[in-house]
């Protein structure tokens, strides 16, 4: 069986230095790697807690447009703490919030913003071991698929599959 490592998305962005500021004092991202330099960025790998995204300049690989880039890419970040302490520091970091807090009734707490580039980042909590809506358990992605016993696979709150544990 081929197992996956980690997913690190590349982003088109008009702004190389501008985005690199966002993710950097906005979201609170760390500066991996900069080529050539951080003076004329034309590649950037930018990090937080193990995830990774690289960015490249839209104009110089065949995107040059005026509309948004992220139209229908939204990113979904799972935060492993306190989204509410995360979600406080981005507002007091005036970041644009294109959903505000919430709780969702499969489980779990999240928001959403966006980039300069209209690329969205849904942060995600799981804040119940139950789906409120339909009584399905809900895992953090680490646990998907995990079990020692010989029982069945884990669900998880995408809801790929409505049959209840007992019924696979």
């Amino acid at each position: 069986m081929i197992k996956m490592g980690m997913l690190s998305p590349l982003l088109a962005v008009r702004d190389m230095k501008n985005t690199i500021a966002f993710y950097t004092t906005m979201l609170g991202f760390e500066t991996e790697m900069v080529f050539p330099n951080a003076e004329n960025p034309e590649y950037a790998d930018l990090s937080k807690d193990g995830m990774v995204l690289m960015v490249i300049p839209a104009k110089d690989h065949g995107t040059d447009t005026e509309e948004p880039f992220g139209i229908g890419v939204t990113l979904y970040l799972n935060i492993d703490g306190d989204i509410n302490d995360y979600y406080r520091e981005l507002k007091q970091n005036n970041v644009r919030f294109t959903q505000d807090i919430k709780d969702e009734s499969y489980g779990v707490r999240n928001f959403t913003v966006e980039d300069p580039d209209g690329y969205r980042l849904a942060f995600t909590e799981v804040t119940s071991r139950q789906c409120l809506s339909c009584g399905m358990p809900i895992h953090r992605p680490d646990e998907w698929g995990r079990r020692e016993s010989g029982e069945p696979p884990l669900l998880c709150a995408l809801h790929r599959n409505r049959r209840q544990p007992e019924e696979l």
